[in-house]
């Protein structure tokens, strides 16, 4: 289970499997102290493959990545023989959209 950290402004601090309420702050997932939060803070239970916007956008930035390494090797070889006349265009559509289902995107709640 995790649990995000929100203040009363409704400002979520992270998305975390552990939090600690020390004197001065929060200790997170044994590692992120949070020393100035404003307002009163509340934990809140919420799934597993729970993620902020701002996770989902490191996780999607980092997917990009991964994609753009995954095209050059995997699916342009398939096209360029596609071009050629080797391969048949649904055999290079197929290995695009595996680097996308290898690699998939989450949508931003």
């Amino acid at each position: 289970m995790k649990y995000i950290l929100t203040n009363t402004q409704g400002e979520i601090f992270g998305a975390f499997t552990k939090i600690d309420k020390l004197s001065d702050g929060y200790l997170c997932d044994n590692s992120i102290l949070y020393t100035v939060i404003t307002g009163e803070v509340t934990e809140s239970e919420v799934a597993d493959d729970y993620m902020t916007p701002e996770q989902i956008a490191n996780y999607n930035d980092n997917q990009s990545q991964l994609r753009a390494k995954a095209y050059p090797v995997e699916a342009d070889p398939i096209f360029f023989q596609y071009q050629r006349g080797s391969k048949t265009e649904q055999e290079w559509l197929d290995a695009v959209n595996a680097i996308k289902i290898q690699y998939p995107y989450k949508d931003v709640a």
